[in-house]
């Protein structure tokens, strides 16, 4: 059998419904672009597409893939795209101050 390197290499997915990986997300995005609340195209829906989920609906507290499969949101995630002011970076303070309130 031959040897690969690549065997040695720990891959580390990030798990899209965590807190951690919504803040290392928001840390990469320009911090004065405002975001439409209202669309797949808010926050949270250009989160999870970034992921490399089909979004077809943000919910109150869900949010749904192609192929209908529906999933809650983790506590705080609603509240971190809904407050205003509606910037990436007011966003990524709230989802701070969320993780250092737990």
């Amino acid at each position: 059998m031959l040897y690969n390197k690549d065997w040695e290499k720990t891959h580390i997915k990030a798990d899209p419904f965590s807190l951690e990986s919504l803040i290392a997300w928001a840390e990469k995005q320009p911090a004065d672009k405002e975001y439409d609340f209202w669309c797949n195209e808010c926050y949270l829906g250009q989160y999870f597409e970034d992921h490399g989920f089909q979004v077809t609906m943000i919910g109150i507290g869900t949010v749904t893939f192609k192929g209908h499969q529906t999933r809650q949101l983790p506590p705080g995630f609603n509240d971190i795209a809904q407050r205003t002011p509606h910037t990436f970076g007011a966003a990524l303070d709230r989802a701070r101050k969320a993780l250092a309130e737990r």
